[in-house]
């Protein structure tokens, strides 16, 4: 595995546990975060995360020790990011990590474990090599637990489930962005809008979506879904027809220049 380890020069664990995972066999580059107030950090003070923007998907996992808004700071990411927590994250703490393909890692057996986004308990007499043991096995789960997911500009999604019949996605949209103005000729669709405010072009239509909210997509409509708030859009998208695939999108307009 290649795996990026961000950490302060002052956090000796991280250095050490870095050294434990290279002796056995996987690559560990770590990255430091610049000194002093978070609220005076510059990517100019921290170049090894500046570089990290542009070639984060050259890693299987990024490991944060510290405080997520400090990488937050420098980085959007699709590339699978552990933490290591020292107490039970809170619902707060939950709700806007576990949506972003963030994992945790339990510095001891006094932090609760929540399925699907805690991959482990470091025992409390474990040896720098077991926990680097330990740690690659997370790495692994946590990996196993991302594929799937398909990096777009405006965000990104994962397919849940696909038959002859049907497709479902978990579609994620950033705040401020928005899907291209498109048509599909093989398929319908229904969105169902679980977080965040949405605004929905259907033809002529405009229509503001929140929690709990759906709308239906007919075969051959002109639509596009945009993050008209803070927080990103997440939506279930149920796709019914004869054809499933990408090359079924017929752009009409693109903020990001695919249109046709």
């Amino acid at each position: 595995m290649r795996i990026a380890f961000v950490i302060s020069r002052s956090e000796p664990f991280g250095m050490q546990l870095a050294e434990a995972i290279i002796k056995i066999g996987h690559e560990v580059e770590c990255l430091y975060l610049p000194s002093g107030k978070q609220e005076h950090h510059h990517c100019d003070d921290a170049p090894g995360l500046a570089a990290l923007r542009t070639c984060s998907h050259g890693f299987d996992v990024i490991q944060l020790f510290g405080d997520p808004q400090v990488l937050m700071a420098f980085i959007e990411t699709t590339t699978p990011i552990v933490f290591t927590l020292q107490e039970t994250p809170s619902d707060a703490w939950l709700q806007k990590y576990n949506q972003r393909n963030f994992f945790y890692i339990a510095a001891h057996d006094g932090v609760a474990v929540q399925p699907g986004i805690c991959f482990g308990c470091i025992a409390s007499d474990s040896t720098m090599d077991s926990m680097a043991e330990h740690y690659v096995r997370a790495y692994q789960h946590v990996v196993q637990n991302s594929m799937g997911l398909e990096c777009r500009p405006w965000g990104y999604y994962v397919v849940l489930a696909e038959q002859a019949a049907f497709k479902v996605k978990k579609t994620i949209v950033h705040p401020g962005c928005r899907l291209s103005l498109q048509r599909h000729q093989h398929r319908r669709e229904h969105w169902y809008i679980v977080q965040g405010q949405a605004k929905v072009t259907l033809n002529e239509r405009q229509v503001e979506l929140v929690p709990g909210q759906s709308i239906d997509i007919p075969q051959g409509h002109l639509h596009r879904i945009e993050n008209s708030g803070s927080d990103d859009v997440i939506f279930i998208e149920i796709q019914t027809g004869d054809y499933f695939g990408e090359d079924d999108i017929e752009r009409l307009e693109d903020d990001f220049g695919r249109a046709l």
